[in-house]
């Protein structure tokens, strides 16, 4: 009678949200992730026989991992020390929420969906330093006018979903501080994140990437060494709907692959090997004869 009561149960759960561990021969535990405050419910049990076998818990990245460095609630437990809410038990307005820092139900911003970050100070961000093609201090002094690689406020920059990267890794932008005017307290007050990303020596963000900008902008004086990425080599590097690269075309920011392989650099999009691992596999899918084999180098992180 009971597994015949939760056997609709099972199958709904199973198809809407849900996360099914069984238990061989023993007992089938049926467990619900609530995607709002990141919580597990334990729902129903059913008894099946003996012997118990337990499944994977799934990867360690996930957002919802105590390890995950973008995972700021105050049930975070991160190796290397950085900014965590308060326990709201303890201090109003802290919380164990995670999505909470970056997304809100109601009043967002348009910048995404459900977004609640406010916008970083752009007078803080400068453009790589180094001589690029794509600003226009190498062969074709217009292309920044074609690449929107440019910091004199004609376009802003940074642009898309790096804009809302830097709202916390500008080391500027309080983490706390919401767009929708409330503030989350941050245990001891730590308020700004550990990881300040350097924009004049990080990998250009927020530029136009076109076949048409590689073969006349860059390619001419670049020794024809690059290309678009091809989405048919399942290399997971994705440009925004703009043709623009951006943080998010190497870099995931809800899943830390760097847990689940540590030769990975923290939240890399690529997590398989295609044809040489999945991190030169990244890099070649726009660079054209490189070869990055080795400890991945890092953004110019300021501590």
């Amino acid at each position: 009678m009971i597994r015949s009561f939760l056997s609709p149960l099972v199958c709904s759960l199973h198809f809407s949200l849900g996360v099914e561990f069984k238990f061989s021969n023993h007992f089938t535990v049926i467990v619900m992730y609530r995607l709002l405050n990141f919580s597990w419910v334990l729902v129903a049990f059913a008894f099946l026989g003996s012997g118990v076998v337990f499944a994977a818990e799934g990867p360690l990245g996930k957002l919802s991992s105590v390890k995950n460095k973008h995972n700021l609630s105050f049930n975070a437990n991160h190796d290397v020390a950085q900014p965590k809410a308060a326990d709201p038990s303890v201090v109003l307005g802290g919380t164990t929420q995670i999505c909470v820092f970056c997304h809100t139900p109601h009043s967002s911003q348009a910048d995404t969906p459900l977004w609640n970050r406010p916008s970083p100070d752009a007078s803080s961000f400068e453009l790589y330093a180094q001589p690029l093609a794509i600003k226009g201090d190498i062969g074709n002094a217009d292309a920044s006018d074609r690449t929107g690689y440019t910091a004199d406020g004609s376009v802003t920059y940074p642009n898309g979903s790096s804009r809302l990267c830097m709202s916390c890794h500008d080391g500027i932008t309080a983490i706390g501080d919401l767009a929708d005017n409330t503030t989350i307290a941050m245990l001891g007050g730590n308020d700004l994140v550990s990881s300040v990303v350097d924009l004049t020596s990080s990998h250009p963000i927020s530029f136009i990437y076109t076949q048409t900008i590689v073969d006349n902008d860059i390619n001419p004086f670049r020794s024809n060494t690059y290309q678009v990425p091809d989405p048919a080599d399942l290399v997971d590097t994705p440009l925004d709907g703009s043709s623009r690269m951006q943080c998010t075309t190497c870099h995931d920011p809800h899943y830390d692959a760097q847990l689940d392989n540590a030769a990975l650099p923290p939240f890399w999009r690529q997590t398989s090997d295609v044809f040489i691992d999945a991190y030169n596999d990244v890099c070649n899918a726009c660079h054209i004869g490189g070869s990055y084999i080795g400890s991945p180098p890092l953004h110019n992180i300021v501590p």
